[in-house]
């Protein structure tokens, strides 16, 4: 800890290890339900963990993540129940559509989709207890303590975009989403009893607009939005609020975005939220200007919240350079005080199988992320000083 200031990301990370490519085709196997070997899943895995633990010490982050190593993407269900139907998840964003681009994110990209449900879910706790002791162990072996460490976890609406052959209504069956809350409940608080920060990963809160209901009217959109709030209220009902984060944000893929909802629309709801931080996509330049909001008397963020804001582009190549990044944490800390901001990624580095970004570019925009930090903590403190 260099400051009040600290820096993180939002979970995924692209595997750099000897043994990525079977780790990768291993999960793929897992994602379409063929057999895998567990003996060799784990050990690859292990393995994976590790490093991508070590490498976030090495850099200098502050509050890491396992990578999302050993699971096929941050909505991987191997810890619920029938989600294995022959039957892959539809995803449709309206902006790929429009660009005519959405044949190359489903295919020539390699993008693997997860599979859609197809009978009752329940939580399945055996693949949960291998990916905390795995977790734990590699933070122990290098000196992190699970208070400074977060685990993904999808959010109860994310899964049920996932879409459903048992559910009458799919996607849209309030008893789908009810029996997702109670089974991601026991995961959740599986997780906080080892310490870790619980992270919500919930996409499909503003991305519901223009992806699985696109062309919907503002109330019925706003109606579905507080019932997928509420589902994430209720499935961390119990765990301190300042051990759950939620991270929101409108998908990393390289597309036009000119259909996301903006951030004014939703800041309400999304400040109904049990969690003690929120960690919103603010860096790319279509959500840029968003960060405004939090310097506004309406918008202005709770005191029981934490910000997360996104200073590094997870959509973009570029490699930021610290000294914007740390003019950038500084704004936006200056809406909401430098206690209350963790600087942080738009969204994660490698979301899904078969998409995301190069090891090389994700660690030089993570060190550019801890670099700009320690810039903008030595200013903070020069400004103290000086007061």
């Amino acid at each position: 800890m260099t400051g009040p200031i600290l820096s993180t990301h939002t979970g995924s990370l692209p595997p750099d290890f000897p043994g990525q490519a079977r780790l990768q085709e291993l999960l793929t196997d897992r994602v379409t339900g063929q057999p895998v070997d567990s003996k060799e899943f784990a050990d690859l895995a292990d393995e994976a963990v590790d490093e991508a633990v070590g490498r976030q010490r090495r850099i200098g982050i502050d509050i890491v993540s396992n990578g999302e190593m050993d699971r096929g993407g941050f909505i991987d269900t191997a810890r619920l129940t029938n989600f294995s139907g022959p039957e892959t998840t539809v995803f449709t964003p309206r902006d790929l559509e429009v660009a005519r681009m959405l044949e190359w994110f489903l295919t020539s990209s390699g993008v693997v989709m997860p599979r859609m449900n197809n009978g009752p879910v329940r939580h399945n706790p055996e693949p949960l207890a291998a990916e905390l002791e795995r977790y734990l162990r590699a933070l122990g072996r290098h000196g992190i303590d699970t208070s400074r460490a977060f685990l993904p976890e999808p959010s109860p609406g994310v899964v049920v975009t996932q879409g459903s052959t048992y559910y009458e209504g799919g996607a849209d069956d309030e008893r789908f989403l009810a029996d997702v809350t109670a089974a991601l409940h026991a995961e959740y608080h599986e997780v906080a009893k080892t310490g870790l920060i619980v992270q919500v990963d919930a996409p499909d809160l503003p991305m519901d607009w223009y992806v699985w209901h696109a062309g919907q009217g503002m109330d019925e959109f706003l109606g579905r939005l507080r019932r997928r709030v509420q589902a994430i209220n209720d499935a961390t009902d119990g765990i301190p609020a300042e051990q759950v984060r939620v991270h929101v944000c409108h998908g990393n893929w390289q597309g036009p975005h000119n259909f996301d909802i903006t951030l004014p629309e939703i800041i309400d709801t999304l400040y109904q939220l049990r969690a003690g931080t929120l960690v919103i996509e603010l860096a790319n330049r279509r959500h840029h200007w968003e960060r405004r909001i939090f310097g506004e008397p309406e918008y202005k963020l709770p005191e029981r919240f934490k910000l997360g804001g996104g200073v590094i582009d997870s959509t973009s190549t570029s490699i930021e350079h610290p000294e914007t990044v740390a003019d950038e944490i500084l704004e936006i800390a200056g809406l909401v005080g430098p206690d209350r901001f963790l600087a942080a990624t738009d969204c994660g580095f490698r979301t899904m199988l078969g998409l995301g970004a190069y090891p090389y570019i994700t660690e030089q925009k993570l060190t550019a992320l801890v670099e700009g930090t320690r810039l903008a903590n030595e200013r903070v403190a020069k400004t103290a000083s000086v007061a």
